[in-house]
C-alpha cells in the first residue's frame, strides 16, 4: 500500500510530491530541516505535532510526530484516553509503556528490530537525518485515533465528517490561546516590573 501511495503521490502532486518522497534533485526537505531553516523552527516558543495512530495514508503516525516507529503497532489494546474533553486524543496507559519498555530491554531483539530506522527505504540516510535534525527540538506529540477518514478529520477538511474529528481542532485552538494568553501574561509582568523600576530609579 505504501508504495502504491508513493507512486500516485509523485504523479499526481507533481514537484510537491517529488519532494515529499525526496526524489527531487535538489533534496528540499533536507535543506529545510537544516541550518538557518532549523535555527528559525527552533525560535518558535512550543513545538506540537499531531498525528493519527492508525489508518492515515498521507501522513503516518511516524512522519506525522517525527518517530522512527509507532509505538501503537502492536498495543493498540492499551490505549487511553487522558482528557474526556478530548475523547480522539490517545496516549498509551503509562504504567503499560513502562512494563514494556523493561520488556523490550531485557528481550532478545529480532533481526528486524535491529536494523536502522527506515533501513528498507532507498533514502534511509537521508530520512534518517532529516529526522534526527528536527529530533534536536523537543516536541510535544498529540496522537488521535479519529473516524474512517482520518486525514481529512485531524485537518478539519470534512466539516459532514467532522463529527469524530472536532475535538482535535477544538484542543489545538484551546492550546493556541492559552499559550498567548501565557505569553500575554509574561509580558504584562515584565512591563508592571519595568515600570516600577523606572518609577523607583525615578525617585
Amino acid at each position: 500500500m505504501t508504495s502504491v501511495w508513493q507512486f500516485g503521490a509523485s504523479v499526481v502532486a507533481g514537484r510537491t510530491g517529488a519532494e515529499l518522497l525526496l526524489e527531487d534533485n535538489d533534496t528540499t526537505l533536507l535543506t529545510i530541516a537544516s541550518g538557518e531553516y532549523l535555527n528559525a523552527l527552533k525560535l518558535f516558543q512550543s513545538h506540537v505535532c499531531y498525528g493519527n495512530v492508525q489508518n492515515d495514508l498521507q501522513v503516518p503516525l511516524c512522519t506525522a510526530s517525527i518517530r522512527s516507529r509507532n509505538p501503537y503497532r502492536t498495543r493498540m489494546t492499551q490505549i487511553e484516553v487522558p482528557d474526556s474533553n478530548y475523547p480522539s486524543i490517545v496516549a498509551l496507559r503509562e504504567e503499560e509503556m513502562k512494563g514494556n519498555e523493561e520488556n523490550e530491554e531485557n528481550k532478545v531483539t529480532s533481526d528486524k528490530e535491529m536494523k536502522e530506522p527506515f533501513s528498507g527505504n532507498q533514502c534511509g540516510d537521508t530520512i534518517r537525518t532529516i529526522h534526527d535534525n528536527l529530533n534536536t527540538i523537543d516536541w510535544i506529540r498529540i496522537d488521535c485515533i479519529c473516524g474512517i477518514d482520518c486525514h481529512s478529520q485531524i485537518i478539519g477538511n470534512h466539516p459532514f465528517f467532522q463529527s469524530k474529528g472536532i475535538d482535535v481542532i477544538t484542543h489545538l485552538s484551546n492550546s493556541i490561546l492559552q499559550n498567548s494568553n501565557a505569553r500575554a501574561e509574561t509580558t504584562q509582568l515584565k512591563l508592571n516590573k519595568s515600570r516600577r523600576f523606572n518609577l523607583q530609579t525615578e525617585t
